[in-house]
């Protein structure tokens, strides 16, 4: 397995990623935030009619990776990667619909994997019964 980059947070979503670690009781506020912000979304194709979505496959879910911001995405995926920047909100739904998780700033420490039944929970504003997984 690779080892996990240390999460230095920039913005106010990553200060309450890191945590929303440390103590489960803030991974409410977490989400809330998540919901409300834009994000940094692997992209295949950067045209506005069709987004294709770059998706880890694995035995039991796909998965998309999604960063909290440009510079995140930039030091893990490699420079002149494509990605489009989304709501957060948009994007879990259209992920919903198409049964797919999410790997919120993947291969760094704290990374949250969600699968398509906490992105429906997280999309009908039950936030408690959200817990993600670090793997």
């Amino acid at each position: 397995m690779n080892k996990l980059r240390p999460l230095e947070p920039i913005g106010e979503l990553e200060k309450l990623q890191v945590a929303a670690v440390a103590d489960l009781g803030k991974r409410t506020n977490f989400w809330k935030l998540l919901l409300e912000s834009d994000v940094w979304v692997v992209s295949d194709s950067t045209s506005d009619t069709n987004l294709v979505l770059h998706v880890w496959s694995s035995n039991d879910e796909d998965t998309c990776p999604i960063f909290t911001s440009y510079s995140l995405l930039k030091n893990v995926m490699g420079p002149g990667t494509p990605f489009v920047q989304i709501n957060a909100k948009i994007i879990f739904q259209s992920m919903v619909d198409g049964r797919m998780g999410a790997f919120i700033n993947p291969r760094y420490d704290g990374q949250v994997r969600l699968r398509s039944r906490d992105l429906v929970e997280l999309l009908a504003g039950r936030f408690e019964t959200v817990h993600g997984s670090d793997a």
